[in-house]
């Protein structure tokens, strides 16, 4: 919009609706019309600064960081460049102590009847509140969250080709996510998907550097923006390996114990793990002493009260422990001394079980003891 006479007409000027100054060659305000100077004394503006004789484009770059202000002061500059007459539209906000505001500025260039420019025109009309963009709102929302995953995730077409990765997939398979995207997802799994969604299988990841890494992988189809897609959630399990053979080995070293270690449950009293040291010494078998039989079938003559005084000491002692001299009863019903031990090591978390543990040696010093007459 611009004025090839040079002067605003009388009613655009005037009009109550739209706020309008006139700027020559250098940015300096020429004239305002009154609706400019109303706003600027409503809110508790100075009209000095912002009216005739003031250079708007200082006005503009003295505002810091309003919104708004940069790219009006970019309008006003493109308007005054020369050439062809411009209009540029910028949306700011100016809110009022009692009132939030939202501004269309429209910049336009003024020419002389020669087509030179001589000047800009600047005319601010309120508009509502603008409507935040849901859909772009969303896609925001969407990224944020695909982020802060903790797995890695890759979603992929129904073809099975990647079109979004997030940080953490990045840092697990060790490549940015330009390099991954556009590329099938066996490239940075080996092994067979999952023919069925929502299942989770057992995979290697292959790294960037020819690394791979054991990883478990979640597999489900959904249907995004009317499209289907696959979404791939990728978990590094070789600390839960790790965690789990670690296991396996204190349990083997435990199972060649010569002692009897039996842990049970402090309410039933009954076993709830036997190790095979337990089994050559008593002759059960292993099945028959878990969750079926307790510290009394093997040493009936420690009494019931005798258990319950010990576990009673050592309930708030974790790091003590009771030892009992007793006689005890193998599957064959041959009697042999024993010493019990029993300790209640404290629970490794709030919600964590804590077993009691009773550590059974034969004195009669025999590995066979089940098998003595």
């Amino acid at each position: 919009m611009h004025d090839p006479e040079n002067e605003l007409t009388a009613g655009q000027m005037s009009n109550a609706g739209i706020e309008v100054a006139v700027l020559d060659a250098e940015g300096l305000i020429v004239a305002v019309n009154g609706p400019w100077t109303d706003f600027c004394e409503a809110n508790e503006g100075n009209p000095a600064l912002t009216g005739v004789g003031v250079n708007y484009l200082e006005v503009c770059r003295n505002a810091g960081d309003e919104p708004g202000a940069t790219e009006v002061a970019d309008a006003i500059m493109a308007a005054l460049s020369g050439g062809e007459a411009s209009a540029d539209r910028v949306l700011i906000t100016c809110h009022a102590p009692h009132e939030r505001r939202w501004f269309d500025v429209l910049v336009s260039s003024r020419t002389d009847g020669a087509g030179r420019t001589i000047g800009a025109t600047v005319m601010l009309t309120q508009v509502p509140e603008p409507r935040t963009d849901v859909v772009e709102a969303d896609h925001a929302l969407a990224r944020e969250i695909l982020e802060a995953y903790p797995d890695a995730l890759l979603i992929a077409d129904q073809h099975g080709v990647i079109e979004s990765v997030n940080r953490p997939a990045e840092q697990l398979f060790g490549s940015d996510r330009e390099s991954m995207l556009g590329r099938p997802l066996d490239t940075f799994l080996s092994g067979p998907l999952s023919e069925e969604p929502s299942t989770s299988v057992a995979l290697r990841a292959i790294r960037a550097d020819g690394y791979e890494v054991p990883v478990e992988v979640g597999l489900s189809l959904q249907d995004v923006g009317g499209e289907p897609r696959l979404i791939a959630a990728v978990r590094d399990v070789t600390e839960r390996l790790r965690e789990q053979e670690w296991a396996r080995m204190v349990a083997r070293c435990i199972d060649h114990l010569s002692d009897a270690i039996l842990i049970f449950d402090e309410n039933s009293l009954r076993f709830v793990h036997a190790n095979g040291g337990a089994v050559d010494i008593f002759g059960y078998h292993r099945s028959e002493l878990v969750d079926a039989m307790s510290l009394r079938d093997l040493a009936p003559e420690l009494s019931f009260s005798e258990i319950v005084g010990s576990l009673a000491s050592l309930r708030d002692a974790p790091d003590r422990r009771v030892r009992l001299v007793t006689s005890g009863r193998t599957k064959r019903g041959f009697r042999l001394p024993v010493q019990i031990q029993i300790d209640w090591p404290a629970a490794t978390g709030p919600n964590a079980p804590r077993p009691v543990v009773a550590v059974v040696r034969d004195l009669t010093g025999g590995s066979d003891s089940a098998d003595q007459t």
